[in-house]
């Protein structure tokens, strides 16, 4: 498993989930990436057993020193999901995997209002997953499996067009 980034860190934070080794990781990443701030040397310097309260506030004092600590809930969810895109259609992120990762932060969204810019997504994880599991789906209107791929790619590039993917255009 690689280290989180900034982005899944973020998102994970915003969606209050318990804070772990992964967040320590992500301290321990930043350092060797040549960051460096105090809060973000002690939370590299944590060990197991992780208390979520005392990791949790470290990290919120790493983002504080970052510039990271206004970023809104829907900002870090939107940021992770480029991400997640972008690494799939790079071919560094297995497609149902992303799928299903996205899927996930869809249901846990605290602005349901907000999350329904992943609903195109969160249908498209459960179509894919059908489709590998019966090869048949009823999300995704005429997604079948020999266009399964192409249309996963057309889906993912016309949502980071919308919502600000950098790279898009270079993924085409």
């Amino acid at each position: 498993m690689t280290d989180p980034s900034t982005a899944e860190l973020l998102a994970l934070r915003a969606l209050e989930r318990t804070a772990d080794g992964r967040w320590v990781a992500w301290a321990v990443a930043r350092l060797a990436d040549g960051d460096d701030s105090p809060a973000l040397r002690r939370l590299a310097a944590e060990s197991p057993p992780f208390h979520h309260f005392e990791i949790r506030e470290l990290t919120d004092r790493a983002f504080a020193e970052r510039g990271l600590d206004r970023v809104t809930p829907d900002e870090a969810i939107r940021s992770w999901v480029r991400e997640l895109l972008e690494e799939m259609l790079g071919g560094r992120r297995e497609r149902l995997d992303t799928l299903r990762t996205i899927a996930a932060l869809f249901d846990e969204h605290p602005d349901r209002d907000r999350a329904d810019e992943l609903h195109e997504l969160w249908l498209l994880a459960h179509a894919v997953a059908d489709l590998e599991d019966a090869g048949d789906q009823h999300y995704v209107p005429d997604l079948d499996l020999e266009d399964c791929d192409a249309r996963v790619r057309e889906i993912a590039l016309r949502w980071l067009r919308t919502h600000g993917g950098a790279g898009a255009d270079r993924l085409d």
